[in-house]
């Protein structure tokens, strides 16, 4: 035993639980100095290198104390967590089942192969290994904190709390138990006593990515816009495990995060925009391309296929294209999300109208021909949108029973614009509503000239936030949102109209009494306005 190395060891440890990493990285370094192949040395590195977000410095040093000691459980847990943060999930199982091959009873692998199903939306398998985790170490406050999230993802709202605050009585100062229960909050429309949570977690890891992209969205929702942009940043990290998006020239660096050169002087300046996020935050942010123009910048945009021939047609930008090939050397890249942040959006006054669209002639005459079969007025709706069960895709739905309701009390043609609808769900729409009051259109969701077009002609639009209530308000139409608890920030908390569509009137679902009055306003304001545009 070697009495010097176990007290630089030691100490390394010692600055490194405190949060010292710089004097603990020199303590180890100096044991590997000493001895080259060090496990422990090169394994606690490796886990520094990893907790100051250099991820293949990590990988290298944790694979090389495995090398020596292939059965070292700690490092094959570490090194699995190394490869989740490099967005490699089938590489990091692995490393959690090996440990678990060695030893089953391994708390700390059952909890990290159980996030991993959890972060896939395999709830039912995450639990369970969570649980054998539990009976294992019943106050491992991470598990607890996890069980309390796949409560959460499952709905049962009740039960995920009480796992938050079972975790919190345990250590008051968790980070992932104050976050989680900051989401719930959030998830209620709870604004303000989510903030308090999340804010709190911040307080005991400044850098928990999680924690930031929910006090943006709740910093958004409540309109304070400047710090909001800049944390909104954060939501890469959180998608792609990375500090920002990919340099699409360079596919190995990472572009520089905006708020790093923001403020900046745009004039004469080249800047390219990168689609990201869905095809509506596209059109969302896209609006804030003139103030950059009016600050003197030239914008070209790298755009999602879909919508590429409609944003083609905008003069604000002076290129549209859809591969990195095109995108030559411009003197700034960064996502279209960015755009509030780079143009210095801090409040109310500064929100830009909707992107104003133009449809093309040929399609609008084609859809009109289409639709003129039919009597007016053409309503269209649509019920759903997003992704369920994703971590990075928020899920929004309204009731088709209330819906159908509606719809059976409104004289109308109700066109479906609804995505890929359930074929069960448009037979009890027209069983209930009459096959003769209805028109699927949900095909002209792959082609969005088509869905322009037709959001142009439609008299009135019922629907959840999906594309075609960006394309509505593109070409200065109104629209009906239906706005569930759970709601991007972009409805803000509870008035019946945004800034950001102040044309749209919003039905917002009750956290406590649920849609039901929501609907009831929907019914007599949508009739009252057929009867004005009848008289």
């Amino acid at each position: 035993m070697d009495v010097e190395i176990d007290q630089l060891l030691d100490k390394g440890i010692t600055h490194h639980q405190a949060t010292q990493f710089d004097e603990a990285e020199g303590y180890y370094q100096r044991v590997l100095d000493k001895q080259q192949a060090n496990v422990e040395a090169l394994h606690l590195l490796g886990v520094l290198r990893y907790q100051c977000g250099k991820y293949d410095s990590a990988l290298q040093l944790i694979q090389e104390a495995l090398k020596i000691k292939p059965d070292y459980a700690d490092a094959l847990n570490n090194l699995g967590l190394v490869y989740e943060a490099k967005n490699l999930p089938d590489l990091a199982q692995r490393q959690y089942e090996q440990v678990l091959a060695q030893n089953k009873e391994s708390h700390l692998a059952l909890c990290n192969l159980g996030g991993l199903y959890l972060a896939d939306f395999q709830l039912q398998r995450a639990r369970s290994l969570f649980e054998r985790a539990l009976k294992i170490n019943p106050d491992f406050v991470e598990v607890i904190a996890n069980l309390g999230k796949v409560a959460h993802d499952e709905g049962d709202l009740k039960k995920a709390y009480d796992y938050y605050i079972q975790a919190l009585e345990l250590s008051p100062n968790y980070p992932l138990a104050l976050n989680n229960l900051g989401q719930l909050y959030l998830d209620q429309g709870d604004v303000e006593r989510a903030f308090i949570f999340i804010d709190r977690a911040l307080t005991y890891d400044i850098d928990f990515t999680e924690a930031i992209y929910n006090k943006a969205l709740v910093l958004l929702r409540l309109g304070v816009y400047r710090e909001g942009w800049v944390n909104y940043e954060s939501r890469v990290k959180r998608s792609y495990h990375r500090d920002y998006l990919l340099d699409p020239r360079k596919p190995k660096a990472v572009l520089p995060l905006p708020s790093t050169y923001c403020p900046t002087n745009f004039d004469g300046k080249q800047v390219v925009l990168l689609s990201e996020q869905g095809l509506g935050d596209e059109l969302f942010f896209l609006r804030f391309v003139a103030a950059m123009i009016r600050n003197g910048g030239h914008v070209s945009y790298r755009s999602s296929e879909k919508l590429s021939s409609i944003l083609g047609r905008l003069d604000c930008l002076d290129r549209v294209f859809t591969n990195h090939i095109d995108i030559g050397e411009p003197d700034i890249i960064a996502s279209v999300c960015e755009l509030p942040l780079m143009t210095q959006m801090a409040s109310e006054k500064d929100i830009p109208a909707p992107l104003a669209l133009k449809v093309e002639d040929s399609v609008l005459k084609r859809m009109s021909a289409k639709l003129e079969k039919f009597p007016k007025p053409w309503i269209g709706v649509s019920w759903k949108a997003g992704t369920p069960f994703s971590q990075y895709s928020l899920y929004k739905e309204a009731p088709l029973n209330l819906l159908i309701n509606l719809m059976t009390g409104i004289s109308a043609t109700w066109i479906i614009m609804q995505r890929e609808p359930d074929k069960r769900e448009l037979n009890n729409i027209v069983q209930d509503v009459g096959r003769e009051n209805v028109v699927d259109f949900s095909y002209v969701n792959d082609d969005l000239e088509e869905a322009l077009a037709v959001c142009a002609l439609l008299d009135d639009y019922v629907a959840v936030s999906n594309t075609n209530v960006h394309l509505r308000a593109g070409v200065g139409k109104s629209c009906r949102v239906l706005v569930p608890v759970k709601s991007e920030f972009r409805w803000m908390v509870d008035s019946v109209r945004s800034p950001w569509f102040p044309d749209f009137e919003l039905y917002r679902q009750n956290n406590k009494t649920g849609w039901d009055e929501a609907f009831k306003n929907l019914e007599r304001d949508l009739a009252l306005s057929l009867v004005r545009k009848s008289a």
